[in-house]
Parts: structure tokens; C-alpha cells; sequence
């Protein structure tokens, strides 16, 4: 369901925002695009693996050695396929813009279900700071866009624009991490334990 609200979303607003020549033409319909409903199909392939790597599957899956090479070329291979633009396999624009950013979501969710599954203390290490990027993903996702529509009309450089973008907004998102979003997320898993007596 989450698939074909996504895509029908990003139908409909190809539709409604019409190429007229207009220089705001891609930020509209980007804008139109990429509203919650557009992007559901991106938020179904993140939560289906999350799901999954907490299974009882997965976790056999992890112990079986040739698993993790084969997902490693598998991931490989789809991320060449989905993600760069030197392959395009599209008939037209208007399918690769409904149904490309499900490829892609699907390309980068093979890589972190590949990451997963690797146990190497060494790589837990260095993947420290992507984990913690992941633990505040949803502020990153929530922030990115206010600062670079703000930066836009700064009149600095695109390179200096991205790493003051990439900077404010990580900073940011710790921030709501941090000080809303955790406390939040406690207060609401004690409410639910002292529900439970209630509910049994």
C-alpha cells in the first residue's frame, strides 16, 4: 500500500505542475513531490528492514558465512543499477520520476541490511558516527531542506552552501535528538508500561 501511495503521490504531482518553461519549474514539482505522502514507499523499505534485521531469520542468516558476500554483491550490483545516472534504463522522465526513488531507497536499504550483518568489532568502531547519524536520521531529514532554502540567496559558493547546510543541520538534529525527541520517546515507553496492567 505504502508503494503505490508513494507512486501515485509523485503521479499526480507530474500532473498537476506543468512544464511551462518556468525556471522554478523542478523546485515546484520537487517540493510537490517530495510532501510525506510521496515518499512513503522510501519510509516502507527503512522500516521492513529494520523489522527484519530484529528477526529471528536474520539473526541465522548472520551466522550462515557465505551471507554476507552475497549480499555484499548483491548491494553492489543494485546500487550501480538504481543510484548512478550513467545508467539509465528509464523509457521516459515521467516513470523514472515515479518509480526511481523506490529503486534508489531499495539500493541504499540493501546496503545498510549488508551492514547489518557485519560483526567485525574493528568496522563497529568505525561505523560509530554513521550509527549516530542513523540514531538522528529523521531531525537530518526534518532540517536539511529549511537550511538550504535559507542559504540559497546567501550568495556564497554551492561548496560552501553543502558544508554549511551539512554542518547546521547535523548540529541541529543532534540538538532535537538530544534535548525533544529522546525524552519524548522515554516518557511515551514509560506511559506504556504502566498501560499494560490496564490492558491485560
Amino acid at each position: 500500500m505504502a508503494l503505490f501511495i508513494g507512486w501515485t503521490w509523485r503521479w499526480a504531482s507530474w500532473q498537476i505542475i506543468p512544464d511551462n518553461g518556468d525556471e522554478l519549474y523542478l523546485y515546484r514539482l520537487f517540493v510537490l513531490s517530495t510532501q510525506l505522502p510521496g515518499r512513503l514507499d522510501q519510509f516502507a523499505i527503512g522500516m521492513v528492514i529494520a523489522q527484519l534485521v530484529r528477526s529471528a531469520p536474520f539473526a541465522l542468516w548472520r551466522t550462515t558465512r557465505w551471507m554476507l558476500p552475497l549480499s555484499a554483491v548483491l548491494t553492489t550490483l543494485t546500487v550501480c543499477l538504481f543510484v548512478f545516472p550513467q545508467v539509465n534504463f528509464w523509457p521516459s522522465g515521467q516513470i523514472a520520476f515515479i518509480f526511481g526513488r523506490t529503486l534508489t531507497a531499495l539500493a541504499f536499504g540493501a546496503a545498510v541490511f549488508t551492514a547489518c550483518q557485519m560483526q567485525s568489532p574493528r568496522f563497529l568502531r568505525l561505523s560509530r558516527p554513521l550509527r549516530y547519524c542513523g540514531t538522528i536520521s529523521y531531525g537530518l531529514y526534518l532540517w536539511h531542506l529549511p537550511f538550504i532554502v535559507m542559504l540559497k540567496s546567501s550568495g556564497l559558493s554551492p561548496l560552501e552552501i553543502a558544508a554549511l547546510t551539512l554542518a547546521a543541520t547535523t548540529l541541529t538534529a543532534a540538538t532535537s535528538w538530544h534535548l525533544f525527541e529522546r525524552p519524548l520517546i522515554r516518557a511515551g515507553r514509560r506511559l506504556e508500561l504502566k498501560l499494560l496492567p490496564l490492558r491485560a
